[in-house]
């Protein structure tokens, strides 16, 4: 079997994996889109093509997969509060073991991979549903 090299999902589903709000998302989306009015945009490992004046699908790209399958990523506040743990310093910890790469900033986080969506870190809680 192939593995798969991009996900596929609406604004609404890619921001179910990331852990954020349809309107989080939708921001995240606006703000490297820009002014441009550019019908494709591509950030941070994702690539968002434009199919309609309020409709867009967003194409999750490998840096976001395992192995080509759908994994559940959480914002830094969220994986902090879930563990009782301070998010200062668990940014901290991210910034130390950080490395960077072309395709953005990676690190890891109490055994977990981590990543920058934008500027902010997302933390891999593994294989998770669609």
């Amino acid at each position: 079997m192939a593995v798969s090299t991009e996900w596929r999902a609406v604004v609404a589903g890619a921001a179910r994996m990331f852990g954020l709000s349809h309107d989080a998302m939708g921001k995240r989306i606006e703000r490297a889109a820009g002014k441009s009015g550019a019908r494709e945009v591509c950030f941070d490992g994702l690539r968002v093509v434009r199919t309609g004046p309020r409709s867009r699908v967003v194409y999750v790209g490998p840096k976001w997969l395992a192995e080509g399958q759908y994994q559940q990523w959480a914002p830094l506040k969220v994986f902090a509060k879930d563990r009782g743990l301070c998010p200062r310093e668990l940014r901290r910890e991210l910034k130390e073991n950080a490395k960077y790469t072309s395709d953005g900033v990676e690190s890891t986080c109490e055994g977990h991979a981590a990543r920058t969506l934008g500027d902010r870190w997302m933390i891999c809680l593994g294989a998770g549903l669609q």
